[in-house]
């Protein structure tokens, strides 16, 4: 029909660590594992800059004692979504790093409204 051909693709790039697909034999033909892939301008910028509290929860010299997560929606990602799945896993048992582009919010936005889904969730 047309909406596979819409989605089909010859070929599939996985943009994700390796190591989240050990427990599969194989991926089918048409589908490459790339990793992670990250853009750089090779330029140093303020707007490139990761902050020292991010890269410390990324880093192999803290303790493992959270699991670590980071969210991204990607271009066509909706604020409802986003505010959704920081909710889920916003618990002392991770280390939560949110992606939030401009055209979803401000970082404070989100983290308001992540709160209230959470209280809301735990009234309900």
């Amino acid at each position: 029909g047309l909406l596979a051909d819409i989605v089909a693709a010859k070929l599939v790039l996985v943009n994700d660590l390796p190591g989240n697909f050990e427990e599969f034999n194989e991926l089918p033909t048409n589908h490459l594992l790339t990793g992670a892939v990250f853009a750089n301008s090779g330029e140093e910028s303020e707007d490139l800059t990761v902050d020292p509290a991010i890269l410390d929860i990324f880093s192999d010299t803290v303790p493992p004692t959270k699991k670590k997560v980071f969210i991204a929606m990607g271009s066509s990602g909706h604020k409802r979504d986003l505010v959704q799945a920081i909710a889920a896993v916003n618990s002392s048992n991770y280390h939560v790093v949110a992606l939030v582009p401009p055209s979803l919010g401000t970082i404070d936005d989100i983290k308001k409204e992540v709160e209230a889904l959470s209280i809301h969730q735990s009234l309900s």
